[in-house]
């Protein structure tokens, strides 16, 4: 019985491993494609803007700004933790999750920042 919990513990463990670098490599794929597209992105935005088009000029402009892809737009990827991949309270400056934050300061690995206890 303590055998057969070890050995599903361990594979949960390992399923949120696999998981947290599907997000990883979900996210670099993201970040990736926007890059790719910003420019046209940039530039159709700036053809709807301007007031000399035609009604159907802008209409097509604004399809062809629909059928970029999905992953293109720079809202689309979100600030996700390094080390454990965690979404949400993911500190932007230092890519780390809320309590991999407090590890880290704890431990002193990041430079510049000691725990505020003394």
């Amino acid at each position: 019985m303590l055998c057969c919990q070890m050995n599903t513990q361990r594979d949960s463990f390992l399923r949120l491993e696999v998981r947290k670098q599907n997000w990883l490599r979900l996210e670099q794929y993201k970040r990736i494609v926007a890059q790719r597209y910003v420019f046209k992105r940039a530039c159709l935005r700036a053809l709807k803007r301007e007031g000399s088009l035609t009604f159907w000029q802008k209409t097509n402009v604004m399809l062809s700004l629909a059928h970029l892809p999905r992953q293109s737009r720079i809202t689309k990827f979100s600030t996700r933790c390094r080390v454990t991949g965690r979404a949400h309270q993911a500190l932007r400056n230092v890519q780390l999750a809320r309590m991999e934050f407090r590890r880290a300061t704890r431990e002193g690995s990041l430079l510049g920042l000691k725990l505020g206890r003394t």
